[in-house]
């Protein structure tokens, strides 16, 4: 299967899975399918908490559908990034929202299904940290990225520029306030073990 992701699409997906980075994350893949090819031009994220909220789903697949049909698109794929970064597993509810959204696709359309590796938070144009899983779970072509460099660009810029330093105050009674805590950065479950965390998720 051929598949290509927008920018915006890619960036939605990366910062969901950055901003949860200690939890299970999952979404919905928008977009269009032709001649073969999938291309994903949105990103809509589910839960950020424990997967298995069949009620809450049912509502979002139902708010998921208007959307596409208000914006003449329609789901092609589903992903998720586990809370373990070495787990690349769907388990039972992944595969049971993908297999729902191929159920839903024209017959020779193949849905596109991504797990995010999270061993290495630092995509690069030739490797997006995406697991493409086909139906049967094996190993299929990796997506491509529109305009990977720009796009990557803008996700390290995400952190923003060094704050500037305040000036000097003048002598107070007041005793000064106490420093304030430091960033959180990602947990290990995003990270390689004895890996320095990437300076794009440590202000998500």
């Amino acid at each position: 299967m051929s598949c290509s992701l927008s920018s915006e699409a890619y960036q939605v997906l990366f910062l969901h899975s950055c901003r949860y980075h200690h939890r299970q994350v999952n979404g919905l893949l928008v977009g269009t399918v032709s001649d073969g090819r999938t291309h994903v031009t949105k990103t809509l994220p589910l839960f950020h908490s424990s997967l298995a909220l069949l009620p809450m789903l049912e509502v979002a697949l139902m708010l998921a559908d208007e959307h596409c049909e208000q914006e003449k698109l329609q789901i092609v794929g589903y992903y998720q990034a586990n809370e373990v970064a070495e787990d690349l597993e769907l388990g039972p509810f992944g595969k049971k929202i993908s297999d729902k959204i191929r159920s839903n696709l024209s017959s020779g359309q193949k849905a596109a299904v991504f797990l995010l590796d999270g061993g290495n938070m630092h995509p690069t144009p030739d490797d997006l940290r995406l697991v493409s899983l086909a139906a049967d779970g094996k190993l299929e072509e990796a997506p491509t990225l529109e305009n990977a460099e720009q796009c990557l660009q803008n996700l390290e810029g995400c952190a923003g520029p060094p704050r500037a330093a305040r000036p000097s105050a003048a002598p107070s009674r007041v005793p000064p306030a106490p420093p304030a805590p430091p960033h959180r950065l990602p947990l290990p479950s995003r990270q390689a073990a004895g890996q320095v965390a990437p300076a794009r998720v440590c202000r998500l």
